[in-house]
Formats: C-alpha cells, sequence, structure tokens
C-alpha cells in the first residue's frame, strides 16, 4: 500500500474515529445497564434500526434490462436506483390477474429473455402480502400468501404488464399494469452507469446469471463499527433490573443470562453473538409470519440496517438470513451465517449476528479486479474435479477482511462466490483447496 494512501486512511479514520467518541460519550451518560465488559468502546450509529423502512430490508438485489437482443445486469455506483423505481412503483395499480402455467426450464428461460422487458430480482421469494405492506396503499388482486422472487415488466399491443414469477416453482401470475409512467421508467434506466451483459440459464432446475464476459468489480474499503457488549445486553435483556443480569466467562466467551430464559452469549475471539429467548410465543403459521416476524427481531438487535438486505428463508427450519450488500453484491466471510440469523418457533427466538458494521467508505487507490466469464469460471471448477450438479447458486460478491494496517477498516475484495454441495465458498478457495473448499458465511 502506497505511504499516502496509508496516510489518508489513518487521517480520515482518526477524524471518524474522534466523531464517534465523542457521540459515545453522550450515549453512555444514560446507558441502563453497566455491567463488567472487557469489550471496546461502542461507537453510536448515525441511523438507528428502528428508524429504516422495511422496503430498503426487503428490496430487489439486482436489476436486469433487455434491450437490443442483450440482456443486461444495470445498476449506479453512486444512486441506489432500487429506491427510484420503488418511489415509482407506488404509484402504480394492478388488475386482470391471471395464473401462468407451470413451465419447462426451456420455456421460462425464454420467458426471462423478454424482449424489452425489464425485471427486480429478490435474493429469495417474498409473499404478497410482504409486498403490500413495503409498498403501504399498493393492493395485489392475489392470494396474500402467493410467493415470488422475481418482478418483470413488459409491454405488449401498448399496455402493461407485471409479471410475479417464482423461480423455484417456474410458475407465476400476470396482471395489469396501470398510472406507469414509461417516460419515468426509461429516465431512471438511463442513470446506470453500469451494464453488464449477462444470460440466465438453468442450472440444477434454478436460473442462474451467467456473466458473458470478463467483469471489472473495484474493491471497497469501509470503517467498521464496533458495538460494546453493554450495548446488544441493553437492546436484547430485560435491563429494568441490572442487578438479575448474571455474566459468566467460559474460554473465549461471556455470556449474560436474565434468569433461564433469556441468555446473550458474546464470542470475543469471532465478535460474533448469539441471543436465545426462551419466552418467545410467535405463531409461525406461514412464509409472511416468518418474514415479518424475522424483520422485528432483525430491528431489535440495534445495529445500523443500511447495507443490509435480506437473502433467504428457509420455512422448515423456521430461519432467515440477512446479508451486507455494498454496490448490489453481497458480502462473504462477515460471519459463518452471513450478516444476521433469526430462527423463530413457537416457543423460542435465536439471533445470531456480528459486533461490526460498516459505517463509512474510506478512499482507496485499488485497481478494478477483473473476473472471467461465468463459463470459465465454471470450466475451471470442473477441471478441479467439483461436480458442477452440485451447484445450487454462483454470485459475485466481496470477501469481507481486515485490514492489514489498520483493523478498523474492512478491505471489500470481489470474487465468485459458489453455493456447493449447500455451502458458500469463494471459487479460488475450491480451487487452491481441491474438494475441502473454505466455507464461506
Amino acid at each position: 500500500m502506497k505511504i499516502n494512501d496509508i496516510l489518508l486512511r489513518v487521517g480520515l479514520t482518526l477524524a471518524i474515529l474522534l466523531s464517534f467518541f465523542l457521540s459515545w460519550k453522550i450515549w453512555t451518560s444514560s446507558v441502563r445497564y453497566e455491567g463488567s465488559t472487557n469489550s471496546s468502546v461502542t461507537s453510536s450509529t448515525t441511523q438507528t434500526a428502528d428508524t429504516k423502512n422495511i422496503d430498503e430490508v426487503f428490496s430487489p438485489t439486482q436489476i436486469f434490462m433487455r434491450n437490443d437482443g442483450q440482456k443486461y445486469l444495470i445498476y449506479n455506483t453512486h444512486d441506489n436506483m432500487t429506491s427510484r423505481f420503488e418511489t415509482e412503483i407506488k404509484n402504480w395499480t394492478f388488475s386482470q390477474p391471471r395464473k401462468l402455467a407451470k413451465m419447462s426450464g426451456k420455456a421460462y428461460t425464454k420467458e426471462l429473455a423478454r424482449k424489452n422487458s425489464l425485471q427486480f430480482v429478490y435474493a429469495d421469494n417474498i409473499t404478497v402480502n410482504l409486498f403490500e405492506s413495503i409498498f403501504k396503499k399498493l393492493k395485489v388482486p392475489l392470494r396474500k400468501n402467493t410467493t415470488f422472487n422475481r418482478m418483470l415488466i413488459t409491454r405488449k399491443t401498448g399496455r402493461t404488464y407485471l409479471l410475479l414469477l417464482n423461480d423455484k416453482t417456474r410458475q407465476g401470475y400476470q396482471l395489469r399494469v396501470a398510472g406507469i409512467s414509461v417516460q419515468k421508467v426509461n429516465q431512471i434506466i438511463q442513470t446506470a452507469n453500469v451494464k453488464l451483459p449477462v444470460v440466465e440459464k438453468m442450472m440444477n432446475h434454478l436460473p442462474l446469471t451467467y456473466y458473458q464476459k470478463t467483469v471489472d468489480i473495484k474493491p471497497y474499503s469501509y470503517l467498521a463499527s464496533h458495538q460494546s457488549e453493554n450495548y446488544f445486553v441493553s437492546n436484547l435483556l430485560d435491563t429494568s433490573n441490572p442487578g438479575s443480569i448474571d455474566s459468566k466467562e467460559n474460554n473465549d466467551e461471556t455470556i449474560y443470562s436474565d434468569g433461564v430464559y433469556q441468555r446473550l452469549t458474546v464470542n470475543h475471539k469471532t465478535n460474533q453473538i448469539q441471543y436465545d429467548d426462551y419466552t418467545s410465543n410467535k405463531k409461525i403459521t406461514n412464509v409472511s409470519d416468518l418474514l415479518t416476524n424475522s424483520y422485528s427481531e432483525l430491528i431489535k438487535i440495534g445495529n445500523p440496517l443500511t447495507n443490509m438486505r435480506y437473502v433467504n428463508y428457509d420455512e422448515n427450519a423456521g430461519t432467515v438470513t440477512y446479508r451486507s450488500y455494498v454496490e448490489g453484491f453481497p458480502i462473504y466471510y462477515q460471519t459463518d451465517f452471513g450478516a444476521v440469523k433469526v430462527k423463530l418457533s413457537q416457543s423460542s427466538t435465536t439471533l445470531n449476528f456480528s459486533a461490526y458494521s460498516l459505517q463509512v467508505p474510506v478512499p482507496s487507490t485499488e485497481t478494478a479486479v477483473h473476473l472471467p466469464a461465468t463459463q470459465t469460471m465454471l470450466n475451471q471448477l470442473s477441471a478441479a474435479g467439483y461436480k458442477l450438479n452440485e451447484i445450487s447458486n454462483i454470485q459475485i460478491g466481496y470477501r469481507w477482511v481486515k485490514d492489514a494496517d489498520n483493523e478498523q477498516i474492512i478491505d471489500l475484495q470481489p470474487s465468485y462466490y459458489v453455493q456447493y454441495q449447500g455451502e458458500w465458498s469463494e471459487y479460488k478457495d475450491m480451487l487452491n483447496n481441491s474438494q475441502s473448499q473454505t466455507k464461506a458465511g
């Protein structure tokens, strides 16, 4: 790293830490619980979780457009295009619902390649009920527990239609759209300053994004906030009576408990935290219940949600996973489980999360990383002995790495991430370790 770059980082870090320290002094003057701890100083967040809108956490993670015979993944490195589109969608009305017949893999990929279309893709299914909660007054004339992960907007015979599609079932619904301003939609599309040529192909029964050419992705660095365990004790345990909270040390862990029904376990080695609540009595009867209740638990943690996105749910296990995102790409290796994992049942709630969260970007002079076309990457894995029929997902994302010169700076290094045999791994780790790849949380 160049000397000028190091000095710039150090100077910026010192200035921001001073600001955090002053905010911390204000925050700790009114903290309700002051148990003994050896954790680091807490930095205050600029935007608390309870003021964050649900529409940003449950928002599409990819935007595709197809024009002139080519499909593109599009985004803007300086502006949130998804948020601008959502502002427009709030003005739409839907009518004339029509159920689409289950499609073959070939027919489904053809539908996804529809000409002159715009698509918004969620990392996993959401429900109509959650969609209406996000867009408030918007009403969708479908059953509230209908699930979909893709919205495809298309025009034919002068009319605009919205297709709500489910990649897992290859089924969906078509709705007539009114109130749409095609001019405003096109204006937002024109703001994209990155257009990556892609094609979606079926792989093991699911459509996956294939980047057709070498992809140049810029690395980033962020100043990270490390909240003290007092902060999470105050947020999650019943601190109205501080004397009722016990703490004990167990190797690398500190365990806080409020009786036998609530427990907070802090791992000082990994900076990962687990909260168990056995007083929970939530009624989870469908996917909508699972997603909305998991969001309520996510807010309780108190970490900033600026870069947080919903990525996955498992209805059988009762779990919902959230992951940090930068520039529309997910971050791996922050923990063993994403950024936050929520597990809900009728008798308990378990939260797994990190004490760290990203705050502000730090200037970086690193050049873009060149990633191979997706098919080239898959050929490399196949040559190394991996079975492509055991790959269930592929993503370009960032690796969470603590900076070698300053542990409060997180370097985000772009690469391919592959879900192989159910576990996420960086493709270079898979190639270097052959069959014993390193798990990417």
